[in-house]
């Protein structure tokens, strides 16, 4: 699978990984594993990393399918967490971008980001 997922419970994070070609089902498959995971906990800030990702055919619409999944398990993921989104071209800065506008009425804070480091520092690790 394209997106690996890891905990870090001393840093309240999770790190979602995405590699290749990433499809809507990858994405919300490696999403729900999430609370399958021991490690997890609700409210824990996510870092997604999607430098070396690519999202091919990805319209719209599966963009809206992704946040309403958020949307629906946003009881289970917790509240006031943050989600630091990390993109390399403009392609994946757009589409993530997109997605963080959709996310606005959400309990958690998105923000997209092309620097590794800025985005560790806006999630506090």
């Amino acid at each position: 699978m394209p997106v690996d997922v890891t905990i870090d419970r001393d840093a309240n994070l999770v790190t979602y990984e995405a590699t290749g070609d990433v499809t809507i089902d990858e994405m919300k498959a490696a999403f729900a594993g999430l609370f399958e995971n021991p490690d997890f906990k609700p409210g824990m800030n996510a870092l997604c990393n999607a430098k070396y990702a690519s999202f091919p055919n990805l319209p719209l619409d599966d963009v809206k399918d992704l946040v309403a999944l958020l949307g629906e398990r946003s009881a289970e993921r917790g509240k006031g967490h943050r989600v630091a989104v990390l993109v390399r071209g403009n392609a994946e800065f757009g589409l993530s971008s997109l997605f963080e506008m959709q996310t606005y009425r959400m309990p958690f804070e998105v923000q997209v980001f092309r620097n590794t480091k800025e985005a560790r520092k806006w999630l506090g690790v």
